[in-house]
């Protein structure tokens, strides 16, 4: 008996939607209203199909990109104040010192707290390069010229390391993350907008985590966070362009205070301006 009702139900259903579907007419209707120039096929950043038509449908604006380049990080033996990425009196040659937000916050008592610097980018001295990533269709390749990432690591008062231990990763001591935030500024070098001249100005905030492990094996490090547009620090061309995703880079030997081989890498969105 069950499945007679079912089956009928089914039957039931099948008429019902015979009934509201649209005649060929109301087909021929439709096609004709959108006959003026537009195409019903994928979208691109421009707007366009892959035939070169102006789409009925949004856009998409997935950001995903990555490559490889240098990045640094650079943190001083534990002194009070020492460290971050704005400190003028160090005499640190790594510090581009240029934006007081990134300044060593204080501690417990003070100025107590030692903090580390994460650079990427030719903006950056001694001397930085920029890093070449490898985006998606849609919004093209781009190029990071600046990236700073301020953390605090070290309480002179408690003489203690701040960041939480996982007590797990690659290296035979585990690991320790640190609260991390900064900046990062970009150009589109091959997609829509072509151009090496307008920034993109991203807040960063995440996580640092390095990996502990015995010296002379080198210290691995890596932030991974999230990004937001900020439209305000970056050019014009942005002024109406929102955003968000995650970002990740690692360096592959953090022992030393020197530029060493990094991986970057992008997944999130970037929505221009309507």
């Amino acid at each position: 008996m069950r499945r007679l009702l079912n089956f009928l139900g089914v039957i039931a259903m099948v008429g019902l939607v015979f009934a509201l579907a649209p005649t060929s007419k109301a087909f021929a209707g439709k096609k004709t209203a959108e006959g003026k120039g537009q195409s019903n096929g994928t979208c691109g950043s421009d707007g366009k199909d892959p035939n070169g038509q102006p789409c009925n449908c949004p856009p998409q604006y997935a950001f995903v990109a990555l490559g490889n380049g240098e990045a640094v990080d650079d943190f001083p033996n534990p002194a009070p104040g020492a460290g971050g990425c704005y400190d003028p009196g160090s005499g640190d040659p790594l510090l581009p010192n240029d934006e007081p937000g990134l300044a060593c916050p204080n501690g417990s008592v003070g100025s107590a707290l030692t903090c580390g610097c994460l650079l990427a980018g030719g903006d950056n001295p001694s001397p930085g390069t920029d890093v070449v990533l490898t985006g998606n269709a849609e919004l093209g390749n781009w190029t990071i010229t600046k990236l700073e990432v301020n953390f605090a690591w070290f309480d002179t008062v408690t003489d203690d390391f701040i960041g939480n231990d996982t007590g797990s990763g690659t290296g035979i001591n585990g690991s320790r993350c640190y609260a991390a935030a900064g900046f990062l500024q970009m150009a589109n070098t091959t997609g829509f907008i072509n151009s090496n001249t307008p920034l993109l100005y991203l807040e960063l905030q995440g996580t640092v985590c390095d990996t502990l492990v015995t010296l002379p094996e080198p210290q691995k490090f890596s932030f991974t966070g999230s990004y937001i547009v900020d439209t305000t620090r970056s050019s014009s061309l942005y002024a109406n362009w929102s955003g968000t995703g995650t970002f990740i880079t690692s360096i592959s030997d953090a022992t030393s205070n020197t530029y060493s081989p990094s991986n970057f890498s992008f997944n999130g969105y970037l929505l221009p301006s309507p």
